[in-house]
């Protein structure tokens, strides 16, 4: 493989370093047809590359056999069609996000898989689109659950605006689905509180932390059970509304 140019040999070495491959400098050399001076160049070019990009890759030299690898690279693995096809099926059945989150972030699962299969990945969603709602007035719901979730990753006590200008100030726990909702289910003023995210206008930090051994009180808790006890609660408090 002799006289490659500059620019596909630099690609060749990066794809190989994406694969996770070392980049063994004789037997490159001699398949492309240039020498040590002009490998060490373009070696030079990829490490340039990646200081400035500050995507955190380091390119080591291994001395024993004259090699390049990324120390910090670690290979994406594509999620199977098998994977992808059946958490569509959950994300259809349980109706929870709002069209427009539910199809992008179909179509972001669909691109995580192997190429081969996307098409036919992405034909079977285009068939199923129209059974899913419709509900234009539905609540976003993806970065609220994100914002949340980080904060019981962080042990952040949070203060919940809802409506009718009620706040709550708790430690939250966990995020639950049950029923085609989604649940906060967090710890304050002394009760476990079941939140329906979709009612929460807002929320901030308030600058201080819950104690982990919290979190570990409750681990065995049977929370679809609680959310479910809390739901019958609910509907038992609106009828007696009505009555009264």
């Amino acid at each position: 493989m002799a006289g490659i140019d500059k620019v596909t040999r630099i690609l060749m070495m990066y794809t190989k370093l994406l694969e996770g491959k070392k980049i063994y400098k004789r037997s490159f050399c001699a398949d492309t047809g240039i020498n040590r001076r002009t490998f060490d160049r373009d070696i030079e070019d990829i490490r340039l590359f990646f200081s400035e990009s500050y995507i955190g890759y380091d390119l080591i030299y291994d001395r024993l056999d004259e090699s390049y690898y990324l120390e910090n690279y670690h290979q994406q693995i594509p999620l199977s069609p098998m994977e992808v096809s059946f958490l569509m099926v959950l994300m259809k059945s349980n109706h929870i996000l709002r069209r427009d989150e539910h199809t992008e972030l179909v179509y972001n699962m669909i691109h995580t898989c192997v190429w081969n299969k996307q098409d036919i990945l992405t034909e079977i969603y285009r068939k199923e689109i129209n059974e899913y709602p419709k509900e234009l007035k539905k609540e976003a719901l993806l970065k609220m659950q994100w914002d949340l979730q980080q904060c019981i990753s962080e042990y952040d006590i949070i203060r919940v605006m809802l409506p009718e200008k009620c706040q709550k100030v708790i430690s939250p726990l966990t995020l639950w689905i049950s029923e085609r909702e989604l649940y906060l289910i967090g710890y304050g003023a002394g009760k476990i509180e079941v939140i329906p995210v979709r009612k929460i206008i807002s929320f901030k930090m308030e600058g201080k932390k819950y104690s982990k051994d919290l979190q570990e009180q409750f681990q065995y808790t049977d929370w679809l059970e609680l959310i479910q006890a809390k739901e019958k609660e609910w509907i038992e408090d609106g009828s007696q509304k009505k009555k009264d």
